[in-house]
């Protein structure tokens, strides 16, 4: 007999959105109701009502610190997936600046084993670059790909000499991702503002200059070398220039919901608290990013979710950590931006799971398919509801997102085939699994 049938679900296929039926046997999708058909419910051993609900593939976020090992009282893997599940996340890549570093097959092997126990939702990894470390990364298995750190940020990766870039991009053969800001720009600003106090300054040490000469820079090496390069939080207009017209070339890009819907005006505001690394930036910014996210010049979204006490994020300017959580609210911020027509439902499907796989090769999973596993969430487009602090599942306890009133939020998260969040409650506890790249 049949898992779980979901009825009468707007089903965002790949082909487009219409009413369906999901029938779910052994953690896949096992067949998906005709147009104008339905499937009996007499053959299941569940049936869920998805009547005005939609029902989109659980998201993929390709870039998570999850701050296992040695932040973990920031984040660790059971709370991080208790957000993300909560957000309509099943699947998430986290990220190597970690404690140690994630820069060898001892730290990497250590990882897995910390994570395997703890993780309710499927996962794969990063593993970072150095100067040095090249070979141990050609022996890894199974890994998302090598992050590059060309800006200092969280964590003490950090490559941006000219040999050993050029030895990475001519020499490693898998996807090699980038945060792209330029150090010594960086460097010289920090120099120059080193008096100032004031959070906007961020903005004035790490500026789009900073992101546009990185990005220029890499995509200048994957092009040398023909390698594949994919642009981590892209934050300014002109970085999306530039990704357009390199696109044929292998260049990827990602955004972030903050850099979607947060700019300058939230410094103000709320200070260190919308701090991160790139800084927010203008409301131009914004807007041609939700530009190019809507025609497919973004191909997916991630939400970089960095979380840091909010005892941390509260110290002076130059105390205070970059980065902010999201995990829980990047598809209730692009959900609200389907309620307001800046993007379709069945572009949130390809930029938070189906462009996702695909980009990194993760099998199984992006896509409502039959074969395909049964990570999915249904999401009501009904009345909006605000971010509040008391519901945020973080370890971190606090979002840069408070007070927004949001159209669109997960109601129900399924990952292969068994609810694990309905309605603010978690009834079953499943534990994720590596994904296979």
């Amino acid at each position: 007999m049949p898992d779980l049938l979901i009825q009468r679900g707007h089903v965002v296929l790949p082909d487009g959105a219409r009413q369906a039926d999901i029938a779910v046997s052994g953690g896949r999708i096992e067949s998906i109701s005709k147009p104008g058909q339905r499937l009996s419910a007499g053959n299941f051993g569940r049936v869920l009502d998805a009547t005005g609900m939609v029902v989109l593939p659980g998201a993929i976020d390709v870039h998570v610190h999850f701050r296992v090992p040695g932040g973990e009282r920031k984040e660790d893997w059971e709370s991080g997936s208790m957000a993300a599940l909560a957000g309509g996340v099943t699947t998430v890549l986290d990220m190597p600046n970690t404690a140690p570093p994630t820069t060898t097959l001892q730290a990497l092997e250590d990882k897995r084993h910390r994570i395997a126990p703890q993780a309710r939702v499927n996962w794969g990894l990063f593993m970072g670059a150095t100067a040095d470390n090249l070979d141990e990364v050609k022996r890894a298995r199974n890994i998302a790909g090598l992050k590059i750190y060309m800006g200092s940020t969280t964590g003490g990766l950090l490559l941006y000499q000219d040999a050993p870039l050029e030895n990475i991009f001519e020499h490693y053969s898998g996807l090699i991702a980038v945060h792209a800001e330029d150090e010594q720009i960086i460097r010289a600003n920090s120099l120059a503002f080193q008096e100032s106090v004031d959070p906007l300054v961020h903005g004035r040490i790490r500026t789009i200059t900073s992101a546009r000469r990185a990005t220029e820079r890499a995509i200048g090496l994957a092009r040398r070398f023909g390698r594949p390069v994919h642009i981590c939080h892209m934050s300014t207009a002109e970085e999306l220039d530039i990704v357009t017209d390199t696109r044929q070339y292998g260049v990827t890009c990602e955004v972030t919901p903050h850099h979607l819907v947060l700019n300058e005006q939230a410094v103000v505001e709320i200070g260190t608290l919308a701090k991160m690394n790139p800084p927010l930036r203008f409301r131009e910014d914004n807007d041609a990013l939700w530009a190019g996210l809507a025609d497919g010049r973004v191909d997916c979204v991630a939400t970089d979710h960095a979380p840091h006490l909010l005892a941390e994020k509260m110290g002076g300017y130059w105390e205070a950590p970059s980065g902010v959580p999201g995990v829980q609210h990047m598809l209730p911020i692009l959900l609200d931006g389907v309620h307001f027509g800046r993007l379709t439902l069945e572009r949130v499907a390809h930029a938070t799971a189906q462009r996702p796989a695909e980009l990194f090769g993760i099998r199984g999973k992006g896509r409502i398919e039959v074969g395909y596993d049964a990570d999915l969430v249904l999401a009501s487009m009904g009345d909006a509801h605000p971010v509040r602090l008391r519901d945020v599942l973080s370890r971190c306890g606090w979002t840069p997102y408070e007070g927004m009133n949001l159209y669109g939020w997960p109601e129900v998260t399924i990952l292969g085939g068994e609810v694990v969040y309905d309605r603010g409650k978690f009834p079953t506890v499943v534990r994720g699994s590596e994904v296979t790249f």
